[in-house]
């Protein structure tokens, strides 16, 4: 399974990702990057119940260039707002690590529904940090490893997804 790290040198093209919340596929983030990339994109899949997590990656150097959230059946829905107090690094860009993993570790995924955001966690160490800014913000931990992602919605967006996710 695949771990997140942020990329060390950041593409000049790097700019703030875009989200759509659809019927079909609930949750896309794509950073414009991957729309112009001509090659087929390295892909990791993370399954969870009967939901799965679709991560794409440039096939040169790495970048995260799209993210999708299929079939999330397994949310824990909170009114509570996340109300992250991100630090603004300006635009981000998230790479795979290099480390392998041992044979059969599998990523956790949890899903959680705020008020305010959407969070897909896939590690078990807990954020110290967010970072980025709207719409998209990326958790690390105290190591520096990418452990989440929130993505921020609208009340609408929100029960969209819950709604889906039923």
């Amino acid at each position: 399974m695949v771990d997140l790290i942020l990329c060390e040198d950041v593409p000049d093209m790097a700019v703030e990702p875009f989200v759509t919340f659809d019927w079909y596929v609930p949750v896309t983030v794509t950073w414009p990057r991957g729309l112009r990339l001509l090659d087929t994109p390295a892909y990791e899949q993370i399954t969870w119940h009967n939901g799965i997590l679709e991560l794409k990656f440039h096939p040169t150097d790495g970048d995260l260039i799209e993210l999708v959230l299929t079939f999330p059946n397994e949310i824990d829905v909170t009114d509570v707002p996340l109300m992250p107090s991100p630090i603004d690094l300006g635009p981000l860009s998230i790479c795979r690590s290099d480390e392998e993993r041992a044979a059969g570790e599998q990523n956790p995924l949890l899903v959680s529904a705020h008020r305010d955001y959407l969070v897909v966690r896939f590690a078990e160490q807990a954020v110290a940090t967010w970072i980025g800014s709207d719409p998209v913000l990326v958790g690390r931990s105290a190591g520096g490893a990418v452990v989440s992602l929130c993505v921020r919605w609208t009340e609408e967006e929100r029960n969209l997804v819950l709604h889906l996710s039923r």
